[in-house]
């Protein structure tokens, strides 16, 4: 899939990798989404939370590095500052102008009031917060 952004960071020309997407991005997407409960305070469980806490931060890395290896912003997150912690939005979609977003539950398990469990942002919006993180993770790579 060929799209392309503008923002205050340039123009990107995505054109995703189909086969790296179709093998390592999409089957973790699926599985992210299907552990993608919010937190049962009635019937709370510390170990199974652990776990699923676990499973989570570590398909998000591998959808990171997958997705990014791709060039595709599907699978990629967007975070937003909540208290002390982040709501965390995974990129399920890439439409012509926006970006479909669904909230992931994970850590304080904060949802965004402007979005809400799943929403949509314009394309540019989302390509610069991706490229401040990846500008950082090389920064400080080094």
């Amino acid at each position: 899939m060929k799209t392309q952004t503008t923002s205050r960071y340039g123009t990107a020309d995505h054109t995703r990798d189909e086969a790296k997407f179709k093998a390592n991005v999409e089957p973790r997407i699926r599985e992210l989404l299907s552990i993608n409960v919010p937190l049962d305070f009635d019937n709370y469980n510390r170990e199974e939370q652990d776990k699923k806490y676990e499973r989570q931060t570590q398909l998000l890395e591998e959808l990171e590095k997958h997705a990014f290896e791709a060039k595709s912003m599907t699978g990629r997150t967007v975070r937003f500052q909540m208290a002390d912690s982040y709501a965390v939005y995974l990129v399920t979609r890439v439409n012509k102008t926006t970006c479909q977003l669904q909230c992931i539950y994970i850590g304080d398990e904060w949802e965004d009031d402007r979005l809400g469990a799943k929403g949509s942002l314009p394309i540019a919006y989302v390509h610069d917060d991706i490229c401040r993180r990846d500008s950082m993770n090389a920064l400080f790579s080094k």
